[in-house]
C-alpha cells in the first residue's frame, strides 16, 4: 500500500466508516499477488497500531470491519493471515448473548488530519484528535455528546485560515464533546515555537450541560490529544438563558465578565438548530459584545467578533437567527467556506441527518 492508501484507510477506519463497500478497503488487493503484504499492512496500521489498541473504534463495527475482511478472502480460496484470524474470531467471542435491546456505549473517534498545506509535503504535519464520543443522536437528553457536521466543515475550514485562532484568545459556546475545541487547540500549540513577543493563545470551552462539559474535559486529557502543553485552557458552564435578564441576575453578569476577560474571537457549531434556541443565543452575544465595548479602549487594536457555523436544516430558523441580530444592534456578513477538495476532506464522518443540508459561515460583529 502507498502512505496516502494508508493514511485514507486510517482516516475511515478511525471513525469507523471503512465500509465493506467503501473504496478506501481495497478489497480487490486481498486477491491479489500482494496479498499477503496488504494484510501485513492491516495488521500493523490497524490491529496492532498501539493508538488503536488504546483508543480503538466501537467493537461493533470492528467485528463488522474484520468479517468483512475474512469473508472475503474465505470467497476468493485466500488464507487469511493468522492474526487476523484470531482478532475477529475474539471479537465474535465477545459479542453478547443477551437479548436485551440497550443503546450502543460510547466508543472512540479519531480523525487523521493535516496542519499546515494539506499536501502531504515536509511542509504539513500530520495530527490525529480523539474522543469519546455517543453512537446516538440523543443521549441522556442532549445531543452534545457526539460531533456534528457543522463542527467538521468549520474545522476543516479553520485550518486552512489558523491565524483565526492562533495566538489569539478564543471562547467557544456549546463545546461539545470538544471535536472543534480539540482542533482550535492544536492549531494553537502548532504556533507556539514561533511567537516571539506576542500573547500566548487562550481556549474556554463552554457549554450549558454538566455531563457534557465533563466528557469535554476528559477528551482534552486524553493523552494522545496531547493538550498538556497548551498554555491556557478553561471549562465553563454557560446558560444563554441568563442573558434574557441578565441585568437582574449579577451571577451571570460577574460569570460574562470573568469568561470575557481578554477574549478576542468567540466560535460555536451548529448553534442554530432550532428557532427556539435563537432568543437565548443571540442575547449571550449582545451581552458579550455590550461587555467588549464597555471594557475596551481606543488603543486596542483588535475588536471582539464571533463565527458561528450553521447547519441550514430549515432556511427559515436562520433568516430568524439573523434578524435577530440585527434587533440587538449585531451586524453579520457570511463567509465563503469553499476550500481546494484535499483541504474539503480534512475531516469525515458526523451525524447524518444533515448529509444533504448546506452549511453557513456567519461572522458577527458589533453595529457600533
Amino acid at each position: 500500500m502507498t502512505d496516502q492508501s494508508i493514511f485514507s484507510l486510517k482516516k475511515a477506519y478511525g471513525i469507523a466508516k471503512a465500509s465493506p463497500n467503501s473504496s478506501t478497503l481495497a478489497l480487490d488487493l486481498l486477491l491479489s499477488p500482494q496479498s499477503a503484504q496488504y494484510q501485513n499492512d492491516l495488521v500493523n496500521e490497524l490491529l496492532l497500531a498501539p493508538h488503536f489498541r488504546e483508543f480503538p473504534p466501537s467493537r461493533e463495527f470492528r467485528r463488522m470491519f474484520w468479517k468483512c475482511v475474512v469473508e472475503y478472502l474465505e470467497a476468493g480460496g485466500e488464507e487469511a493471515d493468522e492474526r487476523i484470524y484470531d482478532a475477529y474470531l475474539n471479537l465474535l467471542s465477545t459479542r453478547s448473548s443477551s437479548f436485551e435491546i440497550r443503546p450502543p456505549s460510547p466508543s472512540y473517534n479519531t480523525h487523521f488530519w493535516f496542519s499546515g498545506p494539506v499536501d502531504g509535503t515536509k511542509a504539513s504535519r500530520m495530527r490525529l484528535t480523539t474522543l469519546l464520543e455517543s453512537r446516538t443522536m440523543i443521549e441522556g437528553g442532549t445531543t452534545g455528546l457526539r460531533t456534528w457536521r457543522a463542527s467538521l466543515e468549520f474545522a476543516s475550514w479553520l485550518v486552512g485560515h489558523p491565524d483565526l485562532v492562533q495566538g489569539r484568545r478564543v471562547l467557544e459556546l456549546g463545546s461539545g464533546a470538544g471535536f472543534l475545541g480539540l482542533t482550535m487547540a492544536t492549531l494553537q500549540m502548532d504556533r507556539l515555537d514561533n511567537f516571539s513577543g506576542i500573547s500566548l493563545p487562550t481556549l474556554v470551552l463552554s457549554d450549558i450541560n454538566s455531563d457534557v462539559l465533563s466528557r469535554c474535559r476528559q477528551n482534552f486529557l486524553l493523552p494522545c490529544n496531547r493538550m498538556e502543553s497548551h498554555p491556557s485552557l478553561d471549562f465553563r458552564l454557560l446558560d444563554w438563558s441568563d442573558a434574557l435578564d441578565s441585568e437582574g441576575n449579577l451571577d451571570f453578569n460577574s460569570a460574562v465578565n470573568e469568561t470575557l476577560k481578554d477574549v478576542d474571537i468567540i466560535v460555536g457549531a451548529d448553534l442554530v438548530y432550532d428557532a427556539s434556541i435563537v432568543p437565548s443565543l443571540v442575547a449571550v452575544l449582545a451581552l458579550f459584545f455590550r461587555v467588549e465595548r464597555a471594557e475596551s479602549s481606543e488603543s486596542d487594536t483588535k475588536s471582539l467578533c464571533a463565527y458561528i457555523a450553521i447547519t441550514v436544516r430549515r432556511e427559515q430558523t436562520v433568516s430568524v437567527f439573523l434578524s435577530t441580530l440585527l434587533l440587538y444592534s449585531l451586524q453579520y456578513e457570511e463567509i465563503n467556506m469553499s476550500m481546494a477538495p484535499a483541504a474539503h476532506k480534512q475531516f469525515l464522518g458526523g451525524v447524518d441527518d444533515s448529509a444533504n443540508c448546506t452549511m453557513k459561515l456567519i461572522k458577527i460583529t458589533s453595529a457600533s
